[in-house]
């Protein structure tokens, strides 16, 4: 039995301007508790399951975290039965032959191989990749190349970009375990755009923006949003990727400093909240790209773009920390279809650190 650290019920009644109400809802659902840490926690794009990992290490000093395992450190949860499940390999890693990973070049370090992100339509594999042989000396000085296979076609090609020196650079990742921390990627849910976050091996971070997936044949195009945007005449380095519109036409930016910037229409960019307050997650309501829902320290919020009426949905889910010492959300993951929220519960020196899933109950009333 999970030590329960929030009250067994919450009846929440939002007023946001005089208007708009929703359901009661439930406490989060405790569903893995330990010692560790977790990381590589990613929903489904059906959002049926989530997955996470522990940060585990073997007695022989390496790491047991990334596509594969020795102790079975994937951990399933199945929403519609409420089960967890365990196995040695990354669930959602495309199923791939030798000769595919070979024709891909897909990156391996002593028997870790990339993750691998397909897009919505299965088109497109997005990954870590071996790099050419004239191009570094030292491959752990100079990480693994980003790099783009094209299943209609059966080739590849790295993602490179024009850096601040006016020289062609590749898209790196010092490594290729943790796509949370160190690579991370996420496709418009209609696969025109992929958008993506690397830290590099001298831990530059780098955010990007690729287009291009709908050209014949494939001409791709690299946007680095880490060496700034304009959003109402300020320079913006974006620092990371929090969510993308369903178009890929918009997308979230900013842990401390909440961004929204519109490639259609630059002029409806607009800075969202006080770079005082820290987002830990954000999604673009899968029903309306005009509507955000994001957690701060202040709770639980859901803001129409249009408007920007923003209405408290729940004040307990939040990220706000009472003591240094005090359990508190470090991360959550919003399921795509919106019907629930992961949540990383760090416990601090009080309590064991837990994965939480909160389910999202219907408006009872729309919100203006």
């Amino acid at each position: 039995m999970f030590k329960k650290l929030i009250a067994a019920l919450f009846l929440v009644v939002i007023i946001a301007n005089g208007t708009g109400s929703v359901t009661a809802q439930l406490d989060p659902e405790p569903i893995h508790a330990s010692n560790s840490a977790m990381l590589n926690m990613r929903w489904s794009l059906d959002s049926t399951t989530f997955v996470f990992q522990q940060n585990l290490y073997l007695d022989t000093g390496g790491r047991d975290f990334g596509v594969h395992t020795a102790s079975m450190n994937w951990y399933a949860y199945d929403q519609a039965r409420h089960e967890v499940t365990r196995s040695d390999d990354y669930p959602f890693q495309p199923i791939l032959d030798t000769t595919q990973k070979q024709a891909m070049q897909l990156a391996a370090i002593e028997g870790q191989e990339s993750f691998v992100f397909s897009s919505p339509n299965g088109r497109f594999l997005a990954y870590l990749a071996e790099p050419p042989t004239d191009w570094c000396d030292g491959i752990d000085v100079c990480g693994r190349p980003l790099a783009i296979y094209d299943q209609a076609v059966e080739s590849f090609q790295y993602i490179s970009y024009v850096n601040m020196f006016n020289s062609t650079s590749y898209v790196t990742s010092g490594d290729i375990s943790d796509f949370e921390h160190d690579f991370n990627l996420v496709w418009s849910a209609n696969s025109s755009t992929l958008y993506g976050y690397t830290l590099t091996s001298g831990n530059a971070p780098l955010t990007f923006r690729i287009t291009g997936f709908n050209t014949s044949p494939l001409v791709l195009t690299v946007q680095m949003l880490s060496d700034g945007f304009q959003v109402q005449n300020e320079s913006v380095a974006a620092d990371g990727i929090l969510a993308v519109s369903s178009d890929g036409m918009r997308f979230l930016t900013g842990t401390y400093g909440f961004w929204l910037y519109d490639f259609a229409d630059p002029s409806k960019s607009k800075q969202l909240a006080d770079p005082k307050v820290w987002i830990i997650s954000a999604i673009f309501d899968p029903q309306d790209d005009n509507v955000i829902w994001y957690i701060n320290k202040f709770g639980l919020f859901r803001r129409d773009l249009t408007t920007d009426q923003e209405v408290l949905i729940d004040a307990s889910i939040n990220s706000n920390r009472a003591t240094n010492s005090s359990p508190w959300f470090q991360k959550a993951v919003f399921a795509p279809d919106l019907s629930a929220i992961a949540l990383y519960l760090n416990g601090n020196a009080e309590a064991l650190n837990q994965i939480q899933i909160y389910r999202l109950q219907p408006q009872a009333t729309p919100i203006p």
